[in-house]
């Protein structure tokens, strides 16, 4: 296990795939977040998913190997990931993957 967190920032209202959040599409019987999730947790010290509201109250009894941070935005991604960061706490106790 590695020093490093990942992060995966899946806040958007995926209005360019229909409205269906990417993370949540199933890839071989498994949701896309839960997958990625899986493959980096031997890699990482711990894994962080940054969600919106709307999705987190949706999925967060369906997902696993990471921990949910519910924020709102809107504002893009780079809003969303500070957000997020503001509530995983700073940048100085974690090293972002």
């Amino acid at each position: 296990m590695g020093e490093l967190v990942a992060i995966i920032v899946a806040s958007g209202k995926a209005s360019r795939f229909g409205g269906f959040p990417k993370a949540f599409c199933e890839i071989g019987g498994e949701k896309n977040i839960n997958r990625i999730s899986r493959l980096l947790a031997p890699l990482v010290r711990k894994v962080y998913a940054i969600l919106n509201p709307v999705i987190y109250e949706r999925y967060k009894d369906s997902v696993y190997c990471c921990e949910l941070v519910e924020i709102t935005s809107g504002h893009g991604e780079a809003h969303s990931l500070l957000r997020g960061l503001k509530k995983i706490g700073s940048t100085s106790e974690c090293n972002y993957l």
